[in-house]
């Protein structure tokens, strides 16, 4: 039996869409590939992708919320993305401040906009117009930073 608890730490988007999967699933086994190469994928793109090589310790956020995400296990951008934003607040040692700057920072330096160009369209150019439109929706989502 599933536990109620757990589940309800889903978005009802994210449980609206593993009930379609569920139901599209012929048998329990094909349900199982389809969780397992999605687990699969986001374990690589843990170690792969280019938040994966950007250390917090590159935040230029106050060192205490540095040493608070290393505190949690986070050593990187992607591990700190794969983690919702509402949760943070689950954060061992979170406050206010810490909260406030490392969302921000979460946001600020996610590199998933970069990898979203195609590599034969990754021009200086190109790239600098979607870090400018990435940096300017981080102003308006966090003003007070």
């Amino acid at each position: 039996m599933v536990s109620k608890s757990k589940l309800s730490s889903f978005s009802i988007e994210e449980l609206q869409t593993f009930r379609e999967k569920v139901l599209q699933a012929t048998s329990k086994e094909e349900l199982l590939e389809v969780i397992d190469s999605v687990i699969k994928k986001k374990e690589a793109d843990l170690t792969t992708s280019m938040n994966s090589k950007f250390p917090v310790d590159w935040f230029n956020i106050d060192q205490d919320y540095i040493e608070l995400l290393h505190d949690n296990g986070i050593n990187n951008l992607a591990q700190l993305r794969s983690i919702k934003e509402e949760d943070l607040w689950k954060l061992q040692g979170m406050t206010q401040n810490g909260y406030s700057q490392i969302s921000w920072a979460r946001d600020f330096f996610d590199m998933t906009p970069i990898e979203r160009i195609k590599p034969s369209k990754r021009d200086p150019m190109t790239v600098a117009k979607v870090i400018v439109k990435h940096a300017n929706e981080c102003s308006k989502k966090h003003p007070n930073i």
